[in-house]
């Protein structure tokens, strides 16, 4: 297991990035060039975290691989959300969901956790229903219960490996909640009615939850 304070060093560009994103804070209305690499730097310097870590974990790689490749998949996500691509976006996180799914694995079920989940995406689909349309009508609800699985999956995790590697998991567990609050804001603001301050409230979610998901690899073994 790596120490607290590599794990910190190592985290160091990401803190970095993140900082540099919300000091520029270029809206959202103003696609660029810049914006895009702004956006992605703090999730390119994950992946960087992810890989390093991984290969120093054994028996682990093989989940930092699908992490890393969740990771990819959302940086290519938030490209194409910033360029208004809004469909092929969501295809982009879907792939990455995925990879997340895959990552976490299904051992030890606990399906009651997933009916939970399951019976809350089911509940947000219906809240946000009314503005959808064309083939969002279809991809949404998707898309919903899919990310419902990733926060069943990474729930499920909690405290299954060894208890000193636990923190990872509840940092995992955190992330992919943190995943679901931040989508559920966008299709709030996107499909219900504006937010006040959706970019910040969006974006800080979205980095905190994908650094949890990343620390798994710290502990991962299984």
């Amino acid at each position: 297991m790596s120490s607290a304070i590599t794990v910190f060093r190592d985290l160091l560009p990401f803190f970095g990035t993140v900082v540099l994103y919300f000091g520029v804070l270029i809206p959202y209305d103003q696609p660029s060039a810049l914006a895009v690499i702004l956006k992605c730097l703090p999730i390119i310097s994950l992946v960087l975290f992810v890989s390093r870590h991984g290969e120093a974990n054994g028996e682990g790689f093989k989940h930092s691989r699908r992490i890393a490749t969740g990771l990819l998949c959302c940086c290519v996500g938030d490209a194409l959300l910033l360029w208004n691509h809004f469909e092929l976006g969501m295809l982009a996180f879907s792939v990455g969901h995925l990879n997340y799914i895959a990552a976490f694995g299904y051992k030890p079920l606990k399906l009651p956790i997933g009916v939970g989940t399951f019976a809350i995406g089911l509940y947000v689909t219906n809240y946000v229903y009314s503005g959808l349309h064309g083939i969002l009508v279809i991809a949404v609800p998707i898309y919903i219960e899919l990310i419902c699985v990733v926060v069943w999956r990474a729930t499920a995790r909690v405290g299954f490996q060894n208890s000193s590697y636990t923190w990872s998991s509840l940092c995992c567990c955190a992330g992919s909640i943190l995943f679901a609050i931040s989508d559920l804001l966008i299709a709030i603001d996107k499909f219900c009615h504006p937010l006040a301050n959706t970019q910040i409230l969006v974006m800080s979610t979205y980095y905190a939850a994908q650094l949890g998901i990343s620390l798994l690899v710290v502990g991962c073994s299984s």
